[in-house]
């Protein structure tokens, strides 16, 4: 049990004190992953046959065949070196005769070798609200999808842009160049220029947004996790109170019938209190000093934050349950792609049973598109009606009243999960009860528990908390 605790004390979101959070999603923020043509300054140390060659032309010792002789070298050797410094322009040549540049006589002098080449500057990326330049390596891409709220980038990337912040991409190639391994690196580059954009690619790093409501009054605030400066924060507020991109709608809620349906949240002191306590408690305790009390953990209570039932899940091997059920009038809202997978998992052991409102809109598509028909060999979906709440419920050990509740703040309307823990075998007797008489869940049960061969847990929920604190 403590490994549950644990991770749920772990995803907790930072306390603001006379607040509750209401809310957590996530928002991700654009960046442009870029790569650079340029041209860098190649510097490398002086070869001594180099060097050597062009000591005897500044002595003005000329022809080839005399620098042959001195060198005791062959003529195709020497003549090879002479088409290596014509390249780097360091010696002109005619015939037999060789004389040195002025290019060739500072690198004599400096005993170094520098060239211009073209260089690709890669991992380069712009952060699109902030304008800072960094390292791609640096931070961690994350996925979207249609589902995600993405904010839109207000800054426009091209070879003007980069130019105004030359200085900023100067560090960052100096910072690659220093991070190469001394045996790869034969030469020192220098940024020379330049010349334009090769590569473009939009990503987005991702921050938790979390939504705090006064337990005094109707004030929100909004915290943005690892936001040290506020840039994101304000532009996060901008775009959501303004004219809003479709990459942002889903911040909003959408379902024109739950908006009309969904009543205002009543704070229950009590619930807060058991919930801020229990934190507390489990807080100051370390895994090995952790003493459960039954009836203090068990009673019901607000959930840590809203999004505390995904760890049950994920962690349902630490509950004694016979069966999961999950009855709701919003599925798309309660159950993700990360939950629908949980859910297969756990059929491989034990029954599922998913009851949705057949008036919810695409809940049947969704339910269908993650669970496909001919992967149900333990998971039974019942289409009911008339569904006015939403309970995830781990029988006979732990129930979760998932209510959701909408207020209105950036012009917009929001809604938000209060969920309610119990461990209550009298609530959840309830429940199934009210399932027989108002779906079919009895049938899919008695079909369920004439095929089913393994046996009832004998400890409950409860119990095992007993036992714990005994120990």
């Amino acid at each position: 049990m403590s490994k549950l605790i644990k991770t749920i004390l772990s995803k907790c979101p930072p306390e603001m004190p006379d607040f509750i959070c209401i809310k957590s999603t996530d928002i991700f923020f654009p960046y442009m992953e870029i790569g650079i043509d340029c041209l860098v300054r190649d510097i490398s140390e002086l070869s001594l046959v180099f060097e050597v060659v062009l000591s005897l032309t500044e002595m003005n010792v000329c022809d080839i065949n005399d620098i042959c002789s001195i060198l005791g070298l062959s003529f195709d050797i020497v003549k090879e070196v002479v088409v290596d410094l014509v390249s780097l322009d360091y010696v002109t040549a005619s015939e037999a005769s060789i004389r040195i540049t002025e290019k060739g006589k500072q690198a004599l002098k400096s005993k170094q070798s520098i060239q211009i080449k073209k260089y690709n500057l890669n991992n380069v990326a712009v952060d699109l609200i902030t304008g800072r330049i960094f390292d791609v390596d640096s931070v961690s891409s994350e996925s979207v999808s249609k589902q995600s709220i993405c904010l839109e980038g207000n800054i426009s990337i091209d070879l003007t842009y980069l130019e105004r912040n030359i200085q900023d991409i100067k560090s960052l190639f100096e910072e690659q160049q220093r991070s190469l391994n001394e045996q790869y690196r034969k030469s020192t580059k220098e940024l020379y220029r330049m010349i334009s954009i090769h590569h473009q690619k939009l990503k987005y790093i991702k921050k938790k947004l979390y939504i705090y409501k006064s337990i005094n009054s109707e004030d929100l605030q909004f915290y943005l996790d690892n936001e040290t400066e506020g840039a994101y924060h304000d532009a996060m507020y901008e775009q959501l109170k303004g004219q809003l991109a479709p990459s942002l709608e889903r911040f909003f809620e959408s379902d024109r019938e739950f908006k009309k349906k969904a009543g205002n949240f009543s704070f229950d002191s009590k619930k807060y209190s058991k919930m801020v306590e229990l934190k507390r408690v489990l807080s100051s305790q370390t895994e090995s000093t952790l003493v459960l009390d039954a009836d203090f953990f068990c009673g019901k209570r607000y959930s840590f934050f809203d999004n505390e039932y995904l760890y049950y899940f994920e962690n349902d091997k630490e509950i004694n349950y016979k069966q999961l059920i999950i009855y709701s009038n919003r599925i798309n809202s309660i159950l993700n792609r990360s939950i629908y997978e949980e859910i297969k998992r756990i059929s491989e052991n034990k029954p599922v049973f998913i009851i949705y409102d057949k008036n919810e809109y695409n809940a049947e598509g969704s339910i269908d598109y993650f669970i496909p028909k001919d992967k149900r060999k333990n998971i039974h979906i019942i289409e009911s009606s008339d569904i006015s709440q939403s309970i995830i419920c781990f029988s006979d050990s732990l129930m979760i009243d998932l209510e959701e509740y909408t207020l209105s703040t950036l012009n917009g309307i929001i809604s938000f999960k209060i969920p309610t823990i119990s461990f209550d075998s009298k609530e959840i007797s309830n429940l199934i009860s009210t399932l027989k008489r108002k779906t079919d869940f009895q049938k899919y049960l008695s079909h369920d528990n004439k095929r089913s061969t393994t046996k009832p847990d004998k400890v409950n929920y409860r119990q095992y908390y007993k036992n714990e604190g005994r120990r």
